[in-house]
């Protein structure tokens, strides 16, 4: 199925279901099925992204279909500076997809709360505060998405970055 994993591909079927059965009492014109505007009722009703359509008008787009892919609204918050200079590094010269990169965000903005709500500054951060994080962030999540995410984070906490920011202090 074009490089998506078997699993996605009967998720997205199952929500490509639902978009259908929310388009077809409304009686949307092509122009305004993947409008903003309906994108965010169907979330509204949905509850949550839809990254199938968001994942099919993504590929419309590339096939020169729509003038423009249907993009999330809000852009990612700001990582303090040492985070954003490891998504720097990833996109530059490990040339990290962006899709990546975008999930490595989530992983590392999710340890950079957590170390500014616990007042823990990175070049102190130990190893029984990064179990505690793991056990906080990774809890709600599946066992192959944790797996990948904690992937990220030891990439992070094993990168160039990091290992300059350790000698500094």
């Amino acid at each position: 199925a074009n490089g998506y994993a078997h699993c996605t591909c009967q998720n997205y079927r199952s929500e490509f279901n639902r978009f259908i059965a929310f388009l077809k009492p409304r009686n949307y014109s092509w122009d305004e099925i993947l409008d903003p505007t309906t994108i965010k009722g169907f979330k509204k009703e949905r509850g949550k992204y839809p990254c199938a359509v968001a994942s099919l008008s993504r590929r419309l787009y590339q096939q020169g279909k729509i003038a423009a892919p249907f993009k999330k609204q809000k852009p990612p918050p700001a990582l303090p500076d040492v985070f954003e200079a490891y998504l720097d590094y990833r996109r530059t010269y490990r040339q990290t997809p962006e899709r990546t990169v975008q999930m490595m965000r989530h992983v590392i903005g999710g340890l950079a709360c957590y170390l500014e709500r616990h007042r823990i500054e990175l070049n102190t951060l130990d190893i029984e505060q990064v179990d505690a994080f793991c056990a906080e962030f990774f809890k709600p999540l599946a066992a192959t998405t944790a797996r990948l995410y904690r992937s990220f984070l030891k990439g992070f906490l094993s990168s160039p970055v990091c290992h300059y920011l350790y000698l500094q202090s």
